[in-house]
């Protein structure tokens, strides 16, 4: 079970949104970035039976808005394309005959690949579109590899 302060259990008077985009920010996401990926972390968090239409359409949404956001990479797309499928199949496992143990495995999935596009957009340049709409932001310098 989740203490006070995990991500399922926010503190009395914390957003869970504003606990995520704080915890990309750490990781070295630009602020508006970890912004407009926390409400899609939030929804692979919460999302049960009766909802996967929240998920698919913060899903659809956020990709929408990254990619109007920063200069596109490969790596930065590969990421939003691995995200996106793993959101798909767990509103799929979610809204086929539930079975909790394969729920679980692609909740674990698309919490991961999410991640992934944290780790992606940790280099993201802002692209000519957010610049011009004051959404600019500093490229981050990639982190030392540690062996």
């Amino acid at each position: 079970m989740a203490g006070p302060g995990s991500m399922r259990t926010p503190l009395p008077g914390c957003d869970p949104a504003d606990a995520l985009t704080e915890r990309f920010t750490r990781c070295g996401v630009p602020w508006p970035l970890a912004h407009g990926l926390s409400p899609w972390m939030l929804a692979v968090d919460r999302v049960g039976p009766g909802m996967t239409p929240w998920l698919r359409e913060t899903t659809r949404l956020t990709v929408l808005a990254q990619r109007e956001w920063v200069e596109p990479t490969t790596r930065i797309e590969a990421a939003l394309q691995r995200a996106g499928t793993a959101s798909e199949a767990l509103a799929a496992a979610i809204d086929g005959p539930y079975d909790s143990g394969a729920v679980y495995e692609r909740r674990a999935a698309a919490r991961a690949a999410l991640y992934g596009l944290v780790a992606a957009l940790r280099q993201a340049a802002p692209s000519v579109w957010a610049i011009e709409h004051g959404l600019g932001w500093q490229a981050q310098r990639p982190l030392p590899v540690v062996r």
